[in-house]
């Protein structure tokens, strides 16, 4: 009853939060906005999903792990000032919260396993292996259902870049030492490769579709997520206490979704974006 109770709170915060973003931003911003923060896409259309999907950062409307990661990392930033104990468990709960508020699907329930176990790692002073916290995400989530192997394409979509992550993403980032560092260019850049190298093949297979300039957004939109999700979260949040400081903050996240939508949409629209492949066994 009272995991039921804190649910339809959460469920009830993420209306009124979703509703005070609509008020103060039109669409689509509105509705990229919702898709960053809280994985809520209905409001995007098929039309610009599609756009998202041809210029390779479809990731970022779907409350990916990178999603997830901005959110620990704010709040471990956040919780700074607090004992060290203290702020690790405080911070565990409000991931778990957050988890709970975006609905729990299979990327946000790996990225949230994998974050508990770092933050537990952190709590007894033991070191994190991110190989051994993910495929102990993957042993709780398959002991819960183990037909997800086989038949959920987000499980195994999540695996899968995690896994480029964690084994190409620094080697790649050591062989291109001329892109520089600056705004995490390089390590865009790095995990880019490194996720595409792992996840393309089984999405040319799932889909026939595979995104050409995709490299390109990301490095132009990746930057700006961080600043982005702060600003929603401030537009979101200063809605239950005045319409007219979220309409000031909003205007600075208008700018930013603005921006970020422009060059999804310009080039997605370019001939070249993606590449359609016949469907193979």
């Amino acid at each position: 009853a009272g995991g039921s109770w804190v649910v339809a709170q959460l469920t009830r915060l993420k209306h009124y939060f979703v509703a005070g973003i609509e008020a103060a931003l039109p669409e689509p911003e509105s509705a990229l906005l919702a898709g960053l923060l809280i994985g809520e896409k209905r409001g995007l259309g098929d039309e610009l999903s599609e756009s998202f999907r041809r210029a390779g950062v479809i990731h970022i409307i779907v409350l990916s792990g990178y999603n997830i990661t901005i959110v620990g990392d704010a709040l471990r930033r956040m919780l700074s000032f607090l004992p060290r104990v203290w702020g690790i468990v405080i911070g565990g709960i409000g991931i778990i919260l957050f988890g709970i508020l975006v609905g729990g699907g299979a990327t946000v329930v790996r990225s949230c396993l994998m974050a508990s176990v770092a933050l537990s790692a952190d709590l007894i002073r033991r070191d994190y292996q991110v190989g051994r916290a993910l495929a102990f995400a993957a042993l709780l989530m398959l002991i819960q259902n183990p037909l997800i192997l086989l038949h959920d394409p987000s499980f195994q979509l999540s695996f899968l870049a995690t896994l480029g992550l964690i084994i190409l993403a620094s080697p790649i980032e050591s062989k291109i030492g001329f892109i520089p560092e600056k705004f995490g260019m390089r390590g865009i850049v790095a995990s880019t490769i490194a996720t595409q190298i792992f996840v393309s093949p089984y999405i040319l297979y799932m889909m026939g579709q595979l995104s050409i300039i995709g490299m390109v957004v990301n490095i132009l939109v990746l930057p700006f997520i961080p600043a982005t999700m702060l600003f929603v979260t401030l537009t979101g949040l200063s809605g239950f206490v005045s319409s007219f400081l979220a309409n000031a903050i909003g205007w600075i996240t208008h700018l930013l979704l603005s921006y970020e939508l422009f060059m999804v949409e310009h080039f997605a629209q370019m001939p070249f974006a993606s590449v359609q492949v016949p469907i193979f066994p």
